[in-house]
């Protein structure tokens, strides 16, 4: 299992997380009331595709025009996370463990308290300490996965696309909202040195799930690998390793790095999602009253809990 080392602009923001604090040789931790929880590994037995060549695989997709038709999130892939491996956490909390550097957690049920996660998109790590800061991404968004194959699934094949954590990965919030449901010739991540694993997981994630690719996708993941030596598909245990920073940047819920977007979609900030669909597009889902993105009006039974 290898290491990959992701470095990034060094950007030291001030943050109320006691122990926490820059290293030039490894990830940050986090520290509470004195001791210090080490990140959980999940366990995942999702079916992979076989391994071998990003760009083999790639030359293998169907090019294909969007397939232009009636979307709904939810009806098409459940939209709410679930228990797939029976673990007793969720989807979006255990790709949460997996990804972070450090978890913590004292009441043992699978929400952290504090987390410190490792951001591919930004190569940068971040300290979250509410749902708000962190973002359970699906690298193959849901919308493109239906515009380019994903209605011709059955709905267990889509539901199982919309939970497989080989699809998913935990990133800074706005850098989430600016990708949106884009793909690869419309977003890229912000941080170069992740291109190569992006265009590979978004490949790898395609053909697992039969789904095509554009003209200008196509193009845009080519020229990406063509520049990375020897890439393969990517697996989980590509995605378990846990990346090392050699500079650390701490963020509480904002990023000042832009991505490579032809059009930027605004950041939510502290400001109310629109409505449940755009909070599940974000992985924030469900949302509880005093957190970023919660509004009332996504709250219909004003249980203080919205897009249940």
């Amino acid at each position: 299992m290898r290491t990959k080392t992701f470095v990034g602009a060094v950007l030291i923001l001030t943050v109320a997380v006691t122990g926490c604090q820059p290293n030039s040789d490894q990830a940050p931790t986090a520290d509470q009331g004195g001791v210090t929880v080490a990140a959980q590994e999940t366990t995942d037995t999702t079916e992979q595709v076989e391994t071998g060549s990003a760009m083999d695989a790639l030359d293998g997709l169907r090019i294909i025009a969007h397939d232009i038709a009636p979307y709904d999130r939810e009806a098409a892939f459940g939209g709410s996370w679930t228990d797939s491996d029976g673990n007793g956490c969720t989807t979006r909390q255990g790709v949460m463990k997996r990804d972070a550097t450090e978890w913590v957690d004292e009441d043992g049920d699978c929400q952290s308290e504090q987390v410190v996660i490792a951001d591919r998109y930004t190569g940068t790590a971040f300290v979250a300490t509410n749902v708000g800061d962190a973002h359970t991404e699906h690298v193959v968004s849901a919308h493109d996965a239906w515009l380019t194959g994903a209605q011709n699934l059955t709905q267990d094949e889509r539901e199982a696309f919309y939970q497989d954590p080989l699809n998913l990965i935990t990133v800074e919030g706005s850098v989430n909202m600016s990708k949106g449901d884009k793909n690869a010739a419309q977003w890229l991540p912000p941080f170069e040195g992740g291109h190569c694993e992006f265009a590979a997981q978004q490949v790898t994630v395609k053909a697992k799930y039969d789904l095509g690719v554009t003209d200008a996708e196509y193009v845009a993941l080519s020229d990406i690998l063509a520049g990375c030596s020897d890439q393969g598909l990517i697996t989980l245990d590509d995605l378990a390793d846990t990346p090392v920073f050699h500079e650390a940047t701490h963020l509480t819920g904002g990023n000042e790095a832009e991505a490579q977007d032809v059009n930027p979609a605004p950041s939510t900030g502290t400001e109310p999602f629109e409505n449940c669909t755009q909070a599940r597009e974000a992985g924030a889902a469900p949302l509880h009253k005093g957190e970023p993105g919660y509004g009332g009006h996504m709250d219909g039974d004003g249980d203080g809990v919205a897009c249940e």
